[in-house]
């Protein structure tokens, strides 16, 4: 018992030194009691309201904006069925052209003004369906606009713009080639075509200026109703069409006429030049030697020691072909100009022996 009042003794000390006493000693380790508190008259109390969403606090360097809705980009026209209808049209005309071109020239006496009109009627007629091929490209367009003002019907109409002049380009080109194989193909019985051709090639390029103006006048016009908001193009492309052929049944009775007027007559029997045919026998007879000496030349053991000679020969062939060359066939009499074609062919197939 004495040990325990020493040892309680002992920890008042303690506590007292501490600057604690027993009453919070007891809280500290009971919890403290709380006191009830002094009669007050009640406060009224409000009804809880509902909790107001929490604003988002906005970033202080940033201002608060609302979302901006996604722009819509350009919808950009397909054009490439077009193309290849353009292509298609181009390759079509052209291989008939060539079929024709061939039957003529196969056959004993060809018929060259047929055959002429035959090639300015179909440049106008192929230059038209080019640019119907364009204007579906057009009407294309105009539809996609009415239902889309985000269309870009812009670059779809100077894609096909370049698409047309690519195309009317080859198909001049192809005509051209096709007109100077068969002028320098035809025989001689048929007479000075030369003048024919050079009409039809004149005929030819009126065909391809008339058809890049249609084309350019059509675009102007097409553009101009789209950026008015206006996308039925059927009126105008119908005006237009009704004027191009107008204008080209003027132009094709025109050539008619000027076809007749031009129509090469018969031939009549020249005396033949004694003197042109001695100077061809003579450049004939030299590549006669020619061809010996080149046959020579390439069967030897010993080419070297022939150098010089073929080194002549080569030299002399050169200054011959330079006086044929300045031969004005056109201005030869038919019989001539026969004679002429006759020795040119022989030497030719002098020169292309093989050894």
């Amino acid at each position: 018992m004495k040990k325990v009042l020493a040892l309680m003794m002992a920890l008042i000390l303690v506590l007292s030194l501490a600057g604690c006493s027993l009453t919070g000693l007891k809280d500290a380790l009971f919890g403290k009691k709380q006191e009830a508190p002094a009669d007050t008259e009640p406060v009224p109390q409000e009804e809880p309201a509902e909790p107001a969403p929490a604003e988002e606090t906005p970033d202080p360097g940033e201002e608060a904006s609302e979302p901006e809705p996604e722009e819509e980009g350009p919808v950009t026209v397909e054009l490439s069925e077009i193309r290849s209808a353009v292509e298609e049209e181009v390759t079509a005309s052209l291989n008939m052209l060539e079929t024709i071109q061939q039957r003529e020239l196969s056959a004993e006496k060809p018929d060259v003004k047929a055959w002429t009109l035959t090639l300015t009627a179909e440049a106008d007629a192929a230059y038209g369906r080019i640019l119907a091929r364009t204007e579906a490209g057009y009407l294309l367009t105009a539809g996609l606009l009415a239902n889309d003002e985000n269309v870009d019907w812009k670059t779809a109409m100077a894609e096909l713009n370049a698409l047309w002049n690519a195309a009317a380009d080859r198909y001049y080109d192809g005509w051209d080639d096709l007109r100077e194989k068969g002028r320098d193909s035809l025989p001689a019985a048929v007479g000075d075509v030369t003048k024919l051709y050079d009409t039809c090639w004149a005929d030819g390029f009126q065909a391809y200026t008339a058809g890049w103006n249609a084309m350019h006048t059509e675009q102007q016009a097409v553009e101009a109703a789209l950026a008015a908001g206006d996308t039925d193009l059927s009126p105008i492309l119908s005006r237009l069409a009704q004027e191009r052929a107008e204008e080209q049944a003027r132009r094709q009775e025109e050539r008619t006429k000027k076809a007749e007027q031009e129509q090469p007559e018969e031939p009549e029997p020249e005396e033949e030049d004694a003197g042109f045919r001695a100077m061809m026998d003579g450049y004939e007879a030299f590549f006669d030697e020619c061809a010996a000496f080149i046959e020579e030349y390439q069967n030897s053991e010993d080419p070297m020691s022939m150098m010089k000679q073929y080194q002549a020969y080569v030299q002399k062939s050169e200054e011959i072909f330079r006086k044929i060359n300045d031969i004005d066939v056109a201005a030869l009499s038919e019989a001539d100009r026969a004679y002429y074609q006759q020795v040119m062919a022989r030497i030719y197939e002098k020169l292309s022996v093989e050894g």
